[in-house]
């Protein structure tokens, strides 16, 4: 089966959410109330379900148009995610997540359901107000496996949160940014890994352009869960946005030959933290699809 590969950019389109039961069925139907851009809405303080912003695609396979991806959000560890062109409704919950790793004092939570249709994972980052945490946005990397011999056949990467408002992303100066990056890849002999690492970016707020790259990468093999550590999998690449817009898109390369798109969006106040997805894949071939999430340190 050939692969769906998925990668938000962060655009304008939203899919809006409330909370309900996942499964899939409810292609196209509107979720609820989004978070308008510029709300500042502090994750870690969310009680009820809440819409995030998410938006436009990158992808290999079928057509850009019919994709519109959406997030709901609650009291962490539930997670719905609703992708209409793939038939995708499901519901993440405290009695899905089956591990649960720290990364300098970041929580990463995944959570698996399974059903007639195949068996579904979703890794993201809980928000936290701790010290290298994301308070305004979190990054998930969702999956679906064939039931019978496990091998992914579609996946998705989706940064979502309060999104800045454009006219409050800053106009002079600079920014540094740090946090981390997770994803999924698949390598030519087939194995299936998930990726984790740190990434970094400096934003130039005066040339809109943003320098971007993850370090420290590490893959686990998800059917053995033997964990090494693969710098082939640092990305770098450069982003830039349009005067007065928060809607980031540039390309990235990682460092084992993988090329694609990239997208993202600051969130937050006065572009607090920054969220960036990718879709890469060698000639059509062994994808890496996943993002980062960051916040500002200066």
């Amino acid at each position: 089966m050939k692969i769906q590969l998925i990668a938000a950019a962060l655009a304008a389109s939203i899919l809006a959410g409330c909370g309900g039961g996942g499964g899939g069925g409810t292609r196209g139907m509107p979720l609820g109330t989004p978070i308008p851009d510029g709300a500042n809405r502090d994750l870690t303080l969310v009680g009820t379900p809440t819409a995030m912003t998410v938006g436009s695609v990158s992808r290999l396979s079928t057509s850009a148009g019919d994709f519109v991806p959406g997030v709901v959000f609650s009291n962490a560890p539930t997670v719905r995610i609703s992708i209409p062109a793939l038939n995708v409704d499901d519901t993440f919950t405290q009695a899905d997540v089956v591990n649960t790793s720290v990364m300098n004092g970041v929580t990463v939570l995944t959570a698996k359901r399974s059903d007639s249709t195949g068996v579904r994972t979703l890794t993201y980052i809980v928000p936290s107000n701790g010290a290298n945490g994301l308070r305004f946005s979190s990054l998930g990397v969702w999956d679906r496996a064939d039931l019978a011999t496990g091998a992914i056949n579609q996946m998705a990467a989706i940064s979502f949160g309060s999104r800045t408002a454009g006219s409050d992303v800053p106009t002079t100066g600079t920014g540094t940014y740090q946090g981390f990056v997770i994803g999924n890849a698949i390598e030519s002999s087939g194995q299936q890994f998930a990726i984790s690492g740190n990434a970094v970016a400096t934003a130039n707020f005066g040339n809109r352009s943003i320098d971007f790259s993850t370090n420290s990468s590490n893959k686990v093999d998800r059917a053995t869960g033997i964990s090494v550590s693969d710098t082939g999998y640092n990305v770098t690449g450069t982003l830039t946005y349009a005067a007065g817009s928060n809607t980031l898109t540039g390309t990235v390369a990682s460092a084992n030959g993988k090329t694609g798109t990239a997208g993202g969006a600051f969130y937050g106040p006065q572009a607090a933290e920054m969220g960036v997805t990718f879709s890469l894949t060698n000639a059509g071939t062994a994808p890496f699809v996943g993002g980062a999430g960051m916040k500002r340190i200066n």
